[in-house]
């Protein structure tokens, strides 16, 4: 079986052992963009100029021949799986082959697409985990720097959700290590800070949320020479009122995740909340069907 991971890494094995003569670094990018775009004919004329804008369009496509050359002579299998005429060119991916970014891109739709949060955690855990890193690290051709964009902000939209589906659950210590992932992987992203905080919040846990906000500032001013923004700073105030206002630790409970696709909702609750901390009692009622969220 041929399995290709692009993420993290670039390696085409087949039944278990690597194909070598991937070295040429224009060859390796070049078959990564028919990897990944194998569904369809890639046009001759737009490889050349996408590969070598600044040469003239002759060159261009002389420069196509002979890296399409050099990946047939790298291996038979290449030779057999890259088809071309003189309009396009295509790789032909074999029926039981894997390509990481595909079923990475499959499991994300199939999560947005879904209603069912237990389907939705279920098809989100397993495109994190197929996440092994940024597309095709150490190439940096201008669309492998547009892809790689494109596939690292779903994968962090994919840490989020994932996070909150958890934490609707009440599964904090899960949510807190898939955020701790989403920092590892990206160590400037202050939403990550942030959300850290409130799930520490929410554990009751002051300390370690406490402790997530330093090391926010300590890495923001290391790295970028900026303090944390006001999302940040206004909950990091809360949680040091909360130590003396019993009433603040509740509304910091309350409020420190939002709900997904609830903005409104939320904001209803939340105002009948402050409304009933005056004295001014409340009743809520929340309707729907079996699954639809209401815990």
């Amino acid at each position: 079986m041929l399995a290709i991971q692009l993420l993290g890494g670039f390696k085409v094995t087949l039944d278990g052992e690597p194909i070598p003569g991937l070295t040429r670094p224009r060859g390796k990018s070049l078959l990564a963009y028919l990897l990944l775009h194998h569904a369809t004919p890639q046009d001759r004329a737009h490889l050349a100029y996408t590969f070598w804008p600044e040469t003239s369009d002759r060159q261009a496509r002389t420069n196509l021949r002979r890296e399409l050359h050099q990946l047939r002579q790298a291996s038979p299998l290449f030779a057999t799986l890259i088809q071309s005429n003189g309009q396009s060119v295509q790789w032909q991916m074999p029926a039981d082959g894997t390509l990481d970014v595909r079923e990475f891109t499959r499991q994300v739709d199939a999560a947005t697409q879904n209603t069912d949060p237990a389907t939705r955690k279920a098809h989100y855990q397993t495109a994190i985990d197929l996440y092994q890193g940024d597309l095709l690290p150490g190439l940096y051709d201008d669309w492998v720097l547009s892809a790689r964009e494109e596939l690292r902000q779903r994968f962090i939209q994919a840490l989020e959700t994932l996070t909150t589906l958890l934490a609707d659950e009440r599964a904090y210590p899960a949510a807190i290590a898939i955020t701790q992932r989403l920092l590892q992987h990206d160590p400037l992203y202050e939403e990550g800070y942030r959300q850290l905080m409130a799930l520490y919040a929410l554990q009751n846990d002051r300390a370690r949320a406490l402790h997530t906000y330093h090391s926010c500032v300590t890495v923001l001013e290391r790295e970028l020479g900026v303090p944390p923004g006001a999302e940040v700073e206004a909950l990091y105030q809360r949680l040091m009122q909360a130590e003396q206002q019993p009433e603040t630790r509740r509304v910091i409970n309350a409020t420190a995740f939002s709900l997904v696709g609830r903005k409104a909702e939320w904001q209803t609750l939340l105002t009948a909340w402050r409304q009933a901390t005056q004295g001014r009692a409340h009743t809520v009622l929340i309707e729907g069907e079996a699954g639809i969220g209401k815990t």
